[in-house]
């Protein structure tokens, strides 16, 4: 299993704390489905080959099942189940993670170490293989819950408050959130939505701050996870959307895409497609290709990430429908990115919904790597038309793809 790169020592290895990844033998990678089959709760039995199977481990310790840990992984907020977080034990207290924006490296799991996935619908069962005091961890992404547990023998059912992500970081207990910055805008109300997840955030950025926020890579550089949501047209056009070509400044273009090759999470909607249509150009088709010339619709999903799925099922959203989307994707497109030896590799953006505006069926929410980070775009609203209190499904895929974009990459490429 591999994880973050910025964990504490077990042993030989790091115990990483990113979010998770296959074994060596089939690497999984952010846009695959979660293989639970990959993962087993139970330790495996003592042998004559334990310490050889077990490298951290001394010779002809006992790892026998100590009793099973379950519960069931939350959001910040406490209503929300958290699917494919994974759940460990460890000897010592995770290192703190980094601050500001960093690369998150994916590295193994020692195999003696109690791990699993938390299921579709947020419960885990890890079994226990040695007593005494040890560390329950909770991590996807930047987000990690650390509870101090004493294995004594016997089933434990996990207190809810120890199973939710927490909503600020305490490196004091060893629970951590990512750094996130919101550019504040007057159509797609982000912020809200966040709040009632219990995402935190660090920093709000009044929209007509958005060219020297954008234009100050120091200032970038803060944050894990970057938020431009729908607001002022970041290209001109000919509607009265058009906008003061604030997606042309080559000093923004390049700030954004080195703050993402080096490990940034940029979540971008609707009217802001052009700061990924200029800085990643031929990605993705968009209509319009410049300014915001269209006009609103709602559109019935069709979910094609069986992950995402699975999970919204699981909140009793079998039918989902996107509102509020204006800018239309035309296609997602096969390029050409550096390989790391001198040469280039295909890459194609992951489409996790489509929608159809009435002419076609149209990507919806989609994202892509670059080299170390990851840009997400949904062409809808993420509050969609703004009314009512409960939480929209499309606002609980906010969660779902944004955890999912938030963990660990398997060998990324930094261009030089």
């Amino acid at each position: 299993m591999k994880l973050g790169w910025y964990g504490g020592f077990l042993g030989l290895f790091l115990i990483g704390l990113g979010g998770a990844c296959s074994s060596s033998t089939a690497r999984q990678v952010f846009d695959d489905p979660v293989d639970g089959s990959a993962f087993t709760d139970a330790a495996p039995p003592p042998s004559d080959e334990t310490g050889a199977l077990f490298q951290d481990a001394a010779p002809q310790e006992d790892l026998s099942p100590k009793g099973n840990w379950s519960g069931r992984v939350y959001t910040p907020a406490g209503d929300i189940p958290i699917a494919g977080a994974l759940v460990y034990l460890s000897q010592k207290r995770p290192d703190p993670i980094p601050d500001g924006n960093f690369c998150d490296k994916c590295v193994e799991l020692e195999k003696s170490v109690p791990k699993t996935l938390s299921k579709a619908d947020g419960t885990f069962v890890v079994t226990a293989n040695r007593t005494g005091v040890q560390y329950l961890v909770i991590q996807k992404g930047q987000f990690r819950r650390v509870v101090e547990i004493d294995v004594k023998g016997g089933d434990v059912t996990v207190a809810k408050s120890d199973t939710t992500f927490p909503r600020r970081k305490d490196a004091a207990t060893g629970d951590m959130v990512p750094t996130t910055a919101v550019v504040d805008t007057n159509y797609d109300d982000i912020e809200e939505a966040l709040t009632r997840l219990g995402i935190p955030i660090t920093d709000t950025i009044p929209q007509a701050q958005r060219v020297a926020f954008l234009r100050d890579a120091t200032k970038l550089a803060r944050y894990n996870i970057i938020f431009l949501p729908c607001g002022t047209c970041a290209t001109a056009g000919g509607s009265i959307f058009s906008g003061p070509d604030d997606a042309l400044d080559p000093a923004i273009q390049r700030n954004l895409r080195e703050w993402v090759q080096k490990g940034g999470k940029l979540y971008v909607t609707d009217f802001e497609y052009s700061f990924i249509n200029e800085t990643w150009k031929n990605y993705v088709t968009f209509t319009p290709n410049k300014g915001c010339d269209s006009s609103a619709y709602d559109t019935p999903a069709t979910i094609a990430d069986p992950g995402l799925k699975d999970w919204l099922d699981g909140q009793n959203h079998r039918s989902v429908t996107f509102e509020n989307a204006w800018i239309k994707v035309e296609r997602v497109n096969e390029v050409d990115v550096p390989d790391g030896a001198g040469g280039t590799k295909k890459l194609t953006p992951k489409v996790w919904a489509f929608g159809n505006d009435g002419t076609k069926n149209r990507p919806m929410t989609l994202s892509f790597e670059d080299a170390c980070g990851r840009v997400l775009y949904s062409a809808y609203h993420t509050e969609g038309d703004g009314s009512g209190t409960a939480l929209l499904p499309q606002e609980k895929a906010l969660v779902y793809v944004l955890f999912e974009v938030s963990t660990c990459l398997i060998d990324p490429i930094i261009p030089k």
